[in-house]
């Protein structure tokens, strides 16, 4: 079936478009959300709720009927009621003339048999194929001419889906709670109508449910109303199935009647105490009791962190080399035992107790000494010595964790009694004084007379001297305070370390080999000069009064402010250039004939020895320019070959002494391309540049510029010019010229992968012809706004290819083709702005083609003449042209013998509000494919 089509761009009260909104349609008979559809024939659904693209566009297909749309954009909602869509909206009715009789047959197999009817026959077909009866009239073509169908009855409210499978299943994560609840339900086509009762129960546990009253389904979609549960939490594993409604609580039943109560009866005597019995056997052995450690699990990691809840692990895999145990302040079931853990360290014991490790399972155990205990975030650090025992648990593996603590450390013990004799060894040099140790007393030991102590470390040194004579202790004092001011090669300095060597210890002689050059502190150093401390604690940063350089290189100083290694190609690259020089300025020469000395020669020199050389004499004001040339011997001619520059048409004339007549050369030679060339344009440039080099000094300031020197001095042969445009915003003009070319075409070039900044702003027409252009031009990479006048007018003979550009707000008409000038569109390209007239015009024989290329109106476009208009004769291609977007104006006109082929595209072909039209005048009409 043929589905009806709704679509909108979004936007608020203020008419700003609310880009991305989710949309939801509902039926406003049912409440319930509306099966949509992504094309007309209904083969791909669409979800509900959906997304409007990124330019608030939204668009659904459904069966005809009254909605209600919602469109919601952060806290901004809006909701348009009763929205007729299709012929079965509210008010879609035929009304037939009062007292007409009108037959009515079953479907539209039985109208065949009315087919040779009369033009202006009525006929009801009861169903026409969709549940919906519809009046038809004959037409005057002939025989079965019948007209659309005029509804007379519009689609049933949607029913309950006609499956017969009442059992689904949904992973959404629902609360369980009264109200409304939504489900994403895995099947589709369930068997569930408006107002079935489900039962919504858990997988895990049926114990947890809900049950409720369907308040809408559609697709996936379900939605109830929750007014039973059972259990509580929020679950994501629901199996759905329809439930019976609760019965009524039946009465409550009649009290039966209280019995009477019995007589008591008499209480009887004590029986004698039996014989006592022979002792039974003895019972089986108990069960062994609970594991009384801690229960853990081992965890073969090694870093010092919290191994997680109720876990345990060794600073080494190898447990016979581990120091430290990282236990968990909770065991296994997530009860904590830091207090336990806390008590491990109390013991003021060296050895704080001992701790027992246990496989459960197997009984293998491993035992450690406690020496400390260390608090951490979520685990304690127990330091552990002398283990015994296994030396490795398996990771995950069950462990029972026992302590033994040892008890603190007791109190000193008092001494006793009397000391009657010390036994005393001194070493020689030393001697004993004060009062001998009986009961009590003290004692001095000093060194005896002639005899003094030294350090460890002096008796180091001393050990290292051998004396084979008599020295002379204070003349070598002397000798050595001499050497003290001596120079000491210390190494190597790299100098570009940027600080002076030594580390502010430097002494005074201490020398440094220069091994990498550098500058410090304003000096310049350079690979085998020397520098040496002049004080003792020579400073790191500051060269005055603490170091001396010494210069080993033997280089120049410096030539032309350049030093070091210096060559005079290095000089000659380095300085600056001067394109004009005058008759004082001075080149440098090497004389042959004086020893190759050098010498120099000015410009004025120069020009005269060529001059001489030549036989030629610059013009002046006194005369013109002559030549002398020598002749040829071979036949007397003279044959001569002259290039000359554009400045000589002044005097177009050459006079050569002995020919008759003269040689006349022409102003316009031009220059013929060898290879392919890029001229530069930039916001920076100059038109007094060459154009060649990308540079503030190089660049052109204008793309005319470009195009005049391109135009107008150049052969391009078979070779492609280029003109690189800069990123920057350009007011001037651009008229395209003809060009001198055997095949070579001219590309023009911005800012391809984002045109919008390469902005080409003018007032009058941005891109236009000085007349009739030979060659070819392409344009790409920009955006385009005009104050007046149009993008392009192309009023002459061209031919003009137009890459990716953005078409901003121009005055008036975007581009206009007339006089057989030709434009071709390669590429996808964008509208930001508004045009009072048509973005494309095509007349006199003008020429677009922008097939097969995707437009977008970005934003809320309109364009007050509309988008298209080919008129007398003037032609556009445009077939399989994607439109992404919409805009407020007319699709296209065609008239007076215009033409468009637009691959059957309708009357909205072009995304326009207002419908395309094709009209004759004074007898040409226009057409389209």
């Amino acid at each position: 079936m043929t589905l009806a089509r709704w679509q909108a761009t979004i936007v608020d009260e203020s008419g700003n478009v609310l880009p991305s909104a989710t949309v939801t349609v509902r039926n406003e008979l049912t409440g319930g959300l509306q099966p949509l559809f992504s094309d007309r024939a209904g083969a791909s659904s669409k979800g509900n709720p959906f997304t409007a693209d990124a330019n608030g566009f939204a668009f659904f297909h459904a069966l005809g009927g009254a909605y209600r749309i919602t469109a919601t954009l952060g806290e901004e909602t809006i909701t348009w009621r009763y929205v007729g869509v299709g012929l079965g909206a509210e008010s879609d009715l035929t009304i037939l003339p009062l007292g007409e009789t009108v037959p009515q047959v079953a479907d539209l197999s039985a109208r065949a048999a009315y087919d040779g009817e009369s033009e202006g026959f009525r006929l009801i077909v009861s169903d026409t194929g969709d549940g919906r009866a519809a009046l038809y009239t004959m037409g005057g073509g002939g025989s079965g001419d019948w007209s659309d169908p005029a509804y007379i009855t519009g689609p049933g409210i949607n029913g309950a889906p006609g499956s017969s499978d009442v059992v689904g299943t949904s992973g959404s994560s629902v609360a369980i709670g009264a109200g409304a609840k939504t489900f994403t339900v895995v099947e589709s086509d369930r068997g569930w109508g408006l107002g079935a009762r489900l039962r919504i129960s858990s997988d895990a546990n049926a114990a947890n449910f809900m049950e409720g009253v369907v308040t809408a389904y559609a697709v996936n979609t379900l939605e109830v109303t929750v007014d039973l549960v059972g259990g509580a939490g929020t679950l994501a594993d629901w199996t759905i199935n329809l439930a019976g409604e609760q019965g009524a609580t039946g009465a409550t039943g009649d009290t039966g009647p209280q019995g009477d109560a019995g007589p008591q009866g008499d209480t009887g005597a004590t029986g004698a105490n039996g014989d006592t019995g022979a002792a039974g056997a003895d019972g089986a052995d108990g069960a062994d009791g609970a594991d009384p450690g801690v229960l853990l699990t081992f965890d073969t990691g090694t870093a010092d962190a919290d191994p997680g809840g109720g876990r345990m692990r060794g600073n080494n895999g190898d447990l016979s080399a581990a120091t430290f145990l990282y236990v968990s302040k909770a065991n296994r079931a997530a009860s904590s035992i830091a207090a336990l853990l806390a008590l491990i360290g109390a013991s003021t014991n060296t050895t704080k107790g001992t701790i027992l490790l246990t496989d459960p399972a197997t009984d293998k155990q491993a035992a450690y000494q406690v020496t400390g205990v260390t608090d951490a975030t979520g685990y304690v650090k127990i330091a552990v010595a002398d283990h015994s025992g296994e030396t490795a648990f398996a990771n995950d593996l069950p462990i029972s964790f026992q302590f033994s603590r040892a008890g603190d450390k007791g109190a000193d013990g008092a001494g006793a009694g009397s000391v009657t004799s010390v036994a005393m060894t001194v070493p020689t040099g030393f001697e004993v004084s004060g009062t001998p140790i009986t009961d009590s007393g003290t004692f001095a030991l000093a060194f005896a007379t002639g005899y003094q102590g030294y350090t460890t470390a002096e008796a180091t040194k001393l050990g290292y001297i051998t004396v084979s004579g008599a020295v002379d202790l204070d003349a070598m004092n002397t000798r050595v305070n001499e050497l003290d001011a001596a120079v000491v090669l210390k190494g190597t300095w790299d100098a570009s370390s940027g600080s002076f060597p030594g580390s502010g210890s430097a002494q005074a002689g201490d020398s440094y080999i220069v091994s990498v050059g550098g500058t410090v502190d304003g000096v310049a150093f350079t690979a085998n000069d020397r520098i040496v401390a002049i004080v003792d604690n020579a400073s790191t940063s500051t060269y005055a009064a603490n170091w001396h350089k010494l210069d080993y290189t033997d280089a120049v100083l410096s030539i032309d402010s350049a030093t070091g290694a210096v060559t005079i190609g290095a000089i000659l690259a380095a300085a600056a250039s001067k394109t004009t020089p005058v008759d004082a300025d001075k080149l440098a020469l090497s004389d042959s004939a004086a020893g190759n000395a050098t010498k120099h020669l000015t410009w004025a020199n120069l020009k005269a020895a060529i001059g001489a050389y030549l036989g030629f004499t610059p013009a002046s004001a006194s005369g013109p320019t002559t030549l002398a040339f020598a002749e040829d011997t071979d036949n007397g001619a003279h044959k001569i070959s002259l290039k000359a520059p554009a400045s000589i048409a002044a005097d177009a004339d050459v006079t050569l002494p002995g020919v008759a007549g003269a040689l006349v050369i022409a102003s316009d030679i031009r220059e013929r391309l060898t290879s392919t060339r890029i001229y530069y344009v930039r916001t920076d440039g100059n038109d007094a540049n060459t154009g060649l080099v990308d540079s503030a000094g190089g660049a052109f300031l204008t793309v005319q510029k470009a195009i005049d020197v391109i135009s107008g001095t150049l052969d391009l042969g078979i070779y492609d010019v280029t003109v690189d445009v800069a990123d920057g915003t350009f007011t001037g003009q651009i008229v395209l010229k003809t060009l001198t070319t055997g095949g070579g075409m001219v590309t023009i070039t911005g800012n391809t992968g984002t045109p919008a900044n390469v902005l080409f702003s003018t007032a009058g027409n941005a891109i236009s012809l000085a007349g009739p252009v030979a060659g070819v031009y392409k344009l790409e990479g920009f955006r385009v706004t005009t104050s007046s006048g149009n993008f392009m007018s192309m009023e002459y003979p061209c031919y003009v290819r137009l890459g990716v550009f953005t078409l901003g707000a121009c005055n008036n008409r975007g581009i206009e083709v007339t006089n057989n000038a030709r434009v071709y569109l390669d590429s996808n390209w964008t509208i930001d702005g508004n045009t009072p007239n048509w973005i494309l015009r095509a007349t006199m024989g003008g020429f677009i083609f922008l097939a097969q290329r995707q437009v977008t109106h970005s934003g809320t476009r309109s364009y007050s003449s509309g988008f298209a208009e080919a008129v007398e004769g003037g032609l556009m291609h445009a077939y399989s042209v994607t439109v992404v977007g919409s805009f407020t104006g007319k699709n296209y006109s065609i008239a007076t013998g215009g033409g468009m082929t637009l691959g059957g595209g309708g009357t909205s072909y072009f995304g326009g509000s207002v419908a395309g039209t094709i009209t004759t005048t004074a007898g040409q009409a226009g057409w389209k494919t």
